[in-house]
């Protein structure tokens, strides 16, 4: 049997676009990505857009890129803020449709491809753009409050 077929929904898991076992850093859901996945699922998967449900991130990744070697451990969106320096640079990636924060501490350097109010408001867009089923969010309990009227108000 087809599963597109005789499954009520798909949920696409859009994250770990990079994670522990990346070669490189970056992102753990970039918006563009996003995307193109879910084009993916509707042209060439022939997926029909109710049937897709849109799962997003509630944690990122720190990236330690000191020295030409690559570490990185999973953070909740709760810990991000206390996490990232006050003196941090931080700067907007518009096609992944993040902020990145870079900053040294204790001799090292990290990166932070954040997942925030901002970066999720772009991905629950994308539910209404295309048209799909719904959200779900990876994990409840990582999340900021303030989240849950972002997705009030966009879902």
């Amino acid at each position: 049997l087809d599963m597109i077929k005789v499954a009520d929904y798909i949920i696409f898991m859009a994250y770990d676009q990079h994670n522990n076992s990346s070669s490189e850093a970056g992102t753990v859901a970039g918006c563009d990505w996003v995307e193109a996945n879910i084009k993916k699922f509707l042209g060439q998967e022939g997926v029909k857009p109710e049937k897709i449900i849109l799962a997003m991130p509630f944690y990122t990744r720190v990236w330690n890129v000191t020295n030409g070697g690559l570490l990185s451990s999973a953070v909740d969106m709760k810990s991000q803020a206390t996490l990232i320096p006050v003196d941090a640079k931080i700067t907007w990636d518009d096609s992944l449709k993040q902020n990145l924060a870079e900053y040294e501490k204790n001799g090292k350097s990290y990166k932070v491809w954040m997942e925030d109010e901002q970066s999720l408001k772009y991905k629950l867009e994308l539910v209404k753009k295309y048209n799909l089923a719904g959200g779900a969010f990876w994990r409840k309990g990582q999340e900021i409050d303030s989240v849950w009227t972002l997705i009030k108000e966009n879902l």
